[in-house]
């Protein structure tokens, strides 16, 4: 906490009076360095295509929560998401991220799945080539995600 200190006087001509109030400020101090970065949600999930925003809070040493602490956001699979400078996350791809949140060389880590959303559906050969649905032959479907064929499952 930071203290604070307050003098009030009064003078006259052979007299002083002085006043002198000591006490705390309302909170923790705002340059006091950061000693912990706290993500929430630390964990979650989204399709592909979807976003998620993350919040990030500093805290002092003892605990208390800084305001005013900036933030940098980043991803290590920067194949499967993407992150904005706020703290929201897009998922481009199926699988596990991690989106890390960083101040004043401290960081919290958000482990997030990004789940499979197909967007359409090939058959090879295409129905239509069939002579009849009695016809025994195997077919093969391929899922896509947006223009990109998704292997992640094989139907045959």
């Amino acid at each position: 906490m930071v203290s604070r200190i307050s003098i009030r006087g009064a003078f006259a001509v052979g007299a002083a009076a002085v006043s002198l109030t000591c006490g705390e400020t309302g909170g923790p101090d705002p340059n006091a360095a950061v000693a912990r970065v706290v993500i929430t949600p630390d964990t979650g999930s989204m399709d592909t295509g979807d976003s998620l925003h993350l919040t990030a809070v500093a805290h002092n040493a003892s605990g208390s929560v800084l305001s005013g602490k900036t933030f940098a956001w980043s991803t290590l699979d920067p194949t499967l998401v993407t992150v904005t400078g706020s703290g929201t996350v897009h998922g481009t791809w199926p699988g596990s991220a991690r989106v890390v949140a960083t101040s004043e060389e401290r960081s919290d880590t958000a482990l997030l799945t990004v789940i499979p959303r197909i967007d359409s559906i090939a058959l090879t050969p295409a129905v239509d080539t069939l002579k009849s649905l009695f016809e025994n032959r195997i077919l093969t479907v391929t899922a896509y995600i947006g223009s990109q064929p998704y292997d992640g499952e094989t139907y045959t």
